[in-house]
């Protein structure tokens, strides 16, 4: 169940961020400031280059808020610009992603925590930059226990074309809810300006941020589990089943092939 107020655990060094896409920040700005305001060093990493059209303006554009957020330039890496693994496509290159993130953040030293996009079912990108991060567990990059995830969108029960914005699943396990202040609820919903070449996206995501960082004032973590995995991370249609034809089954694909390549043995 929510737990107001609660906090990970206090923990010095260096937090990783793993993020699918250019923009995908906003949903944990407060996190990433949070971290920074701590005296920790913040690394974070984009997994696909964001779409073809106007990439280096996505790059740029993250680039600004990361700054804004306290974070150093020399800190981010776009793993997919790089690569050419495209948005929409991370699952057919999962495993050259995952091999870029684990050799950036070793190199990033020793991580005391990661935050990665939660297991929803709202994008599929997201579910596999989950699964990398779960999986980097096993590298030893980061200890298993402090993997957070941070829900993004996903989708309304069987309704086609709507979805809930940065809501937690239950499925997922218990959740640390942290208050904002009004001051910083306003900063974190008025970043999503900072994307004009998202303004479409916006037009539907905004309304859902507005309640959760201006009227209801909350940022959402959960721990993330190996075993999760192996389910599906709802009943019912999936939203990037519905959205963008890509199948669970399609991901689970995936996201075993990969457990067998970090750790020897497929989840569940």
């Amino acid at each position: 169940m929510p737990v107001a107020g609660a906090e990970t655990q206090a923990h010095p060094g260096a937090v990783g961020f793993l993020f699918a896409h250019q923009d995908d920040e906003f949903a944990i700005s407060p996190r990433i400031t949070l971290e920074r305001a701590s005296g920790r060093e913040v690394f974070c990493a984009y997994l696909t280059n964001g779409g073809e059209a106007g990439i280096g303006q996505r790059c740029a554009e993250s680039h600004r808020v990361l700054e804004s957020l306290g974070v150093d330039n020399r800190n981010v890496r776009f793993i997919g610009t790089a690569r050419g693994i495209p948005d929409g496509a991370l699952y057919l290159r999962a495993a050259e992603a995952f091999e870029a993130a684990s050799e950036w953040l070793r190199a990033s030293g020793p991580l005391a925590a990661l935050y990665v996009p939660a297991w929803e079912g709202g994008h599929h990108d997201h579910d596999v930059t989950h699964a990398i991060g779960v999986l980097l567990a096993a590298r030893k990059i980061v200890p298993v226990s402090h993997v957070w995830q941070f829900p993004v969108y996903r989708a309304v029960g069987g309704i086609p074309q709507l979805f809930r914005v940065m809501s937690p699943l239950p499925q997922n396990g218990d959740v640390q809810s942290r208050r904002l202040t009004l001051t910083a609820g306003w900063r974190a919903f008025a970043q999503i300006l900072s994307y004009p070449s998202q303004w479409r996206s916006f037009l539907g995501l905004g309304p859902g941020t507005a309640i959760k960082y201006v009227v209801l004032r909350r940022q959402h973590i959960q721990n993330t589990s190996a075993d999760r995995l192996s389910e599906r991370p709802h009943a019912g249609p999936l939203f990037y089943e519905r959205r963008y034809g890509v199948s669970f089954t399609e991901v689970l694909d995936t996201v075993r092939s990969l457990s067998t390549k970090a750790t020897g043995a497929e989840p569940g």
